[in-house]
């Protein structure tokens, strides 16, 4: 099994190779990416709630503060985006690959996903800014509150934040992982 260093040095080499420029990081407000929306047509479920759902935001919550690197995530207390949905959701039980992207592959593989309006605690949220080269192009994961709200590991504010969804034209997909 490849690290998700390896995993991230591969993308970048292979992004380098395909578009001669370093991949972009997952990240969530990068204004030069314009008008991308990569969302395409991917069914949704009507699951049941999943009765961990706030036991899920509030192990997020639990990291409020924890500086974001892509690095360093894992180690200490540092984490990107997608590294806190696989943390909380490990703490429950249930295993989770190690990428936004990745994470999003099983979703839609497994039939967990679901409708925005379905939303319930605990969901994943994936945002895609920018064509990447990964699975439908996923750029950034999030943990659904409730009430509009998300909790997520924040390459612009450089920390796990507790905030309003944003980039609602370059939410892709949702998940409820089970």
């Amino acid at each position: 099994t490849a690290t998700y260093e390896q995993q991230s040095n591969a993308v970048n080499v292979w992004y380098v190779a395909k578009y001669d420029t370093a991949a972009p990081t997952e990240g969530d407000e990068f204004s030069d990416w314009g008008g991308w929306n990569g969302a395409g047509d991917i069914p949704v479920y009507d699951l049941p709630a999943n009765g961990n759902g706030s036991d899920i935001v509030q192990l997020a919550l639990s990291r409020l503060g924890h500086p974001y690197s892509q690095a360093l995530r894992g180690t200490g207390n540092y984490v990107d985006c997608s590294y806190l949905t696989l943390w909380c959701y490990r703490q429950i039980g249930i295993s989770l690959p190690g990428t936004a992207a990745e994470q999003g592959r099983y979703m839609v593989e497994h039939n967990l996903t679901v409708a925005k309006e379905s939303l319930q605690p605990g969901d994943l949220v994936f945002w895609s800014h920018k064509p990447n080269g990964r699975y439908m192009n996923i750029t950034h994961v999030g943990i659904y509150a409730e009430d509009g709200m998300v909790v997520d590991a924040s390459y612009s504010k450089g920390k796990v934040v507790y905030r309003p969804l944003f980039d609602n034209d370059k939410q892709v997909l949702y998940g409820r992982p089970q």
